[in-house]
């Protein structure tokens, strides 16, 4: 029943243009890991040979310590958040796992500080934006640490061209610069990017997520997964297939 109500509830936004219908590109096998409100689904061939990056961590790395436990990947989190940082701060288990590292910075196009407003949609979880949305809370804002992705790289791999075998972004509305900024550079070899996109927010809209998806696909990206939602959306580099 839950299903049929979400079902209906995407078919009223896709007719009022507030939501698009998002079709698989290919077929391959998929494993589906973390909390209901922070599981991804990804493919799992092949992943040992690289490692894992997740931006937008929240108070939720459940998604992340099961790929641990599963894969033993090593696994990179970013969130540059206070509540964020704090939160992990307080997982004292996390000092045994040695493939997991927490940073406190964030992603954007950019290297520098973005400003961040506090979401206020779930109150059992921790979110922010650098975006307009209508959720957001405008006179509650911290301004954080972000890094171009180029950077971000430069910092974890110290100029080494690892694979990286899952690129995870839940960053409330900045995925469209990221992406953009991250599909400039070719010498990068992603092999799955999952994504959620925010075209619920007001000023984004769906003619910004039907744009870079084109583009990914453009840059050989095929969708292999999406969402019950159609937010989630589990992309797969074929140069790999």
């Amino acid at each position: 029943m839950k299903d049929f109500i979400l079902y209906l509830s995407r078919i009223k936004k896709i007719l009022l243009h507030q939501d698009i219908f998002i079709k698989k590109d290919i077929k391959l096998k998929t494993v589906t890991l973390g909390n209901e409100h922070a599981k991804w689904t990804f493919c799992p061939n092949d992943l040992l040979s690289g490692f894992v990056l997740s931006f937008g961590v929240g108070n939720d790395i459940s998604f992340e310590l099961e790929l641990i436990k599963k894969y033993s990947i090593n696994v990179s989190a970013f969130d540059p958040t206070p509540e964020s940082i704090e939160w992990i701060k307080t997982q004292q288990d996390l000092k045994y796992i040695s493939s997991f590292k927490f940073y406190p910075i964030g992603i954007s196009n950019y290297d520098g500080i973005k400003r961040f407003y506090k979401l206020n949609y779930n109150k059992d979880s921790v979110g922010y934006t650098s975006t307009y949305a209508s959720s957001a809370t405008m006179d509650s804002f911290v301004d954080c640490h972000v890094r171009k992705f180029r950077t971000i790289l430069d910092v974890i791999c110290k100029g080494d061209k690892h694979r990286i075998s899952i690129l995870k972004l839940d960053i409330e509305g900045d995925e469209y610069d990221v992406l953009l900024n991250l599909l400039e550079n070719d010498e990068l070899v992603i092999y799955q990017i999952l994504v959620e996109f925010h075209h619920r927010f007001k000023n984004i809209g769906v003619e910004k997520t039907i744009n870079i998806i084109e583009l990914l696909k453009k840059k050989g990206y095929l969708i292999f997964n999406v969402s019950k939602t159609g937010d989630e959306i589990s992309f797969v580099n074929k140069k790999f297939l």
